[in-house]
């Protein structure tokens, strides 16, 4: 029986783009449809990290809705991300990015229903779209970094480093980079 070091399994482990994007995710602009999945994502409490009307439970629905439509058109760049779910693409996460001249700064609020393939399959296809336009740079929790690191074996994202104390509360963010097509891995 022969036996496979643990740098032999990483490696094998290696994500394959083809592979993980053969469902077909879709990332696109936001329409006014997508409103009712931001309302019903927002009645989970998924997007409270946006502050805001998002994260103020006492307004009526269409309240919400009007406070919700304002804040969307002052976002300086948002996409859906659509996967398949029970055999139909339905959005599972918004993105909402910061943009910089030529960098943008993403950050994704995934819906309550969307599973983990879901998410991996979106982030893979979100990166491989965006870093065709921009010099995109994520920031992420501790916490986070395994799902990154998951979708860095796909070859889009370079880790920067540990920036400590980099949120209010004090504690410390991973950053990595996109890597523009056609870029290779630096080896060190």
């Amino acid at each position: 029986m022969a036996t496979v070091d643990a740098n032999e399994a990483r490696r094998s482990v290696r994500g394959s783009r083809r592979v993980t994007l053969k469902r077909s995710p879709v990332v696109r602009a936001i329409t006014e449809p997508d409103l009712k999945w931001i309302g019903a994502a927002w009645r989970r409490g998924a997007l409270d990290g946006l502050g805001g009307p998002f994260a103020d439970r006492s307004l009526g629905a269409a309240d919400f809705l009007a406070e919700a439509r304002a804040a969307l058109a002052r976002a300086a760049a948002l996409w859906m991300l659509e996967a398949p779910v029970g055999g139909r693409s339905t959005p599972v996460g918004l993105v909402v990015g910061a943009v910089a001249e030529h960098r943008l700064e993403p950050h994704v609020y995934w819906f309550p229903w969307s599973s983990l393939r879901n998410r991996l399959e979106c982030a893979v296809k979100f990166l491989n779209l965006a870093r065709r336009e921009f010099l995109v740079i994520v920031v992420h929790r501790l916490e986070q970094r395994r799902f990154f690191e998951t979708v860095a074996a796909h070859g889009l994202l370079k880790r920067l480093g540990v920036v400590p104390g980099y949120y209010a509360d004090a504690t410390p963010a991973m950053v990595w980079w996109a890597r523009r097509p056609g870029e290779q891995a630096q080896k060190r």
